[in-house]
């Protein structure tokens, strides 16, 4: 009798086995290849973009292209490069847009950047996104193992930590600096898209109205050369010195449309000794997005946010004599 040449049953199953069992160990790691692949070259692509935005800038003024000058992608079109280096691997092939152009430097001035924001090499330029445009940390995608990757002002490229967001990225209400050197001298510095000085001139930007209650208004000083007092139009040689003010409390509730800089200037005129804090809420205002408190002001000191949407900023007296503000101011 011929002895058979085939596989036995059990034979057959311990061979599935072993394919079952290199398959398990292979899979994930051609996975983690194809995702670092991926990765990659999401990195390159943002490489591109960065440099793309610093030549643009050379050849603009050194300032920083706009997010939303024209229509929403603005930015990808001033820079002009292919659609490929727009677009992440890892996103549908319906998406036109991938990467976020960080919003908080949309038409700023390169030489503005270290004073607001922070050095160049920690304000991220672009980052994987869900968005063109990058106005807050839920904007942000974290597609690569949980990363995001993301390119820096001064050119180099990161990729996050899982769960981290890419330095630069603030959320609506954060607090960009506390500014004692400008004084009254704004123009030029605040206030390009619009602005508004108590009992004084009033320009209001056409993305932004403001609500103010619990107020009363002051002048200390419709006509000064004294630095320390606003300028009353932009560029303009006059200058007064006014407040909204209360004993306790006073709230600015402003409606915007999109993400744009806040400027607050507040001036203890009198050397009055004010101590005052100041907190931004969200819309519902309930829930604080920055607080800050103020002492020593006698100089002026200007509070500088980044501001999405709708939020209430509330000034509260911790003093003796009262609180105040003099000016706002959007860029």
């Amino acid at each position: 009798m011929r002895k058979s040449s085939g596989f036995t049953l059990i034979e057959l199953l311990v061979v599935i086995a072993i394919i079952a069992i290199l398959a398990a160990i292979l899979f994930p790691v051609f996975a983690k290849a194809r995702e670092k692949a991926r990765q990659t070259s999401c990195t390159s692509n943002q490489r591109q973009l960065a440099v793309g935005v610093q030549l643009w800038s050379q050849d603009n003024s050194e300032m920083l292209p706009s997010a939303v000058l024209g229509n929403a992608t603005y930015v990808w079109t001033a820079l002009g490069l292919s659609a490929g280096v727009q677009k992440c691997l890892d996103t549908t092939p319906s998406s036109t847009n991938s990467y976020g152009y960080n919003s908080q430097i949309s038409g700023m001035a390169l030489g503005m950047v270290d004073s607001t924001l922070g050095l160049q090499s920690d304000v991220c330029a672009f980052c994987d996104a869900v968005n063109p445009s990058v106005s807050l940390v839920s904007d942000i995608a974290s597609r690569h193992n949980n990363s995001a990757v993301a390119a820096y002002l001064d050119g180099h490229v990161e990729v996050t930590k899982p769960s981290t967001y890419p330095r630069g990225i603030l959320p609506s209400g954060s607090l960009l600096s506390l500014d004692t050197s400008t004084k009254g001298t704004w123009s030029g510095v605040y206030g390009s898209a619009g602005f508004a000085i108590d009992n004084s001139t009033t320009s209001y930007p056409s993305f932004a109205t403001v609500t103010i209650t619990g107020k009363s208004d002051n002048t200390w000083s419709a006509s000064t050369t004294d630095v320390r007092a606003l300028q009353t139009t932009n560029g303009g040689a006059t200058r007064a010195s006014t407040c909204w003010y209360t004993s306790s409390n006073m709230t600015f509730n402003i409606v915007s449309t999109g993400t744009h800089q806040l400027a607050m200037y507040c001036l203890d005129w009198d050397s009055q000794n004010r101590n005052q804090t100041i907190q931004v809420y969200d819309s519902t205002n309930t829930t604080v997005l920055s607080t800050q408190t103020i002492t020593a002001f006698t100089g002026g000191k200007w509070l500088v946010w980044t501001i999405t949407g709708t939020v209430n900023i509330k000034v509260t007296n911790n003093g003796a004599c009262n609180c105040v503000v003099s000016g706002l101011f959007w860029d």
